[in-house]
């Protein structure tokens, strides 16, 4: 049978952005007075804040003690982490609903990013998505199996017509676990093009659009 919808993860997939504090910081004019180093997620309070556990006042005062700047500062550098859409998703994505699937997204995300994420004048193949499921407002983040069935309501659809994208190994597993036709994306090379291919061999995009 062939998927009825695509669903993407956004950050690495649809939409580049820092992976690590020390990526955040080449984009800072000013340098954070302590050492802040590693995966945004191994930051305690970003991953709480993802979740939807801690408020973004909360979590900006922690990143702002934690660095030792001041909260302003802490915004600045939060917003540092959004980057460009990747180039070749939205023909990827305009491909995949010429072709009949319905798409969608789910993210591990924030309050603070999400609406600039889903504004159509800075990231247009994001708006456009049919179905959008973001962590901190089902207060359940991946690979928790409560965002995987969140979005299998949203879209009204079974888990085994889902195709699914994301950067880590175990938010897919977590997406094969439930049924889902779930791959591996490396952000470190086209996505697009990878995405292209998953699809075809799934046969949800003709030979041609290949």
């Amino acid at each position: 049978m062939k998927p009825k919808v695509v669903c993407f993860d956004l950050g690495g997939v649809l939409v580049d952005v820092c992976h690590t504090w020390d990526q955040v910081w080449r984009h800072m004019d000013e340098q954070p007075h302590r050492a802040l180093t590693g995966p945004l997620t191994r930051f305690l309070p970003f991953d709480r804040y993802q979740a939807g556990q801690i408020s973004g006042k909360q979590y900006l005062a922690e990143l702002a003690e934690a660095a030792g700047m001041d909260e302003d500062w802490a915004m600045q550098a939060h917003f540092a982490i959004l980057r460009e859409e990747i180039p070749g998703v939205s023909s990827l994505v305009n491909e995949a609903k010429s072709a009949g699937l319905g798409t969608g997204c789910l993210s591990n995300t924030n309050e603070l990013h999400w609406p600039f994420l889903t504004d159509p004048d800075r990231y247009p193949t994001i708006a456009g998505l049919e179905h959008k499921v973001a962590s901190h407002r089902v207060k359940a983040d991946k690979p928790n199996a409560e965002i995987y069935a969140h979005f299998e309501k949203l879209a009204r659809i079974r888990p085994d017509q889902i195709v699914y994208f994301d950067d880590v190994q175990d938010y897919v597993s977590a997406a094969q676990d439930r049924g889902w036709h779930g791959y591996v994306i490396d952000r470190n090379m086209e996505t697009a093009a990878q995405m292209r291919r998953h699809l075809h061999q799934e046969g949800a995009l003709e030979p041609e659009n290949v």
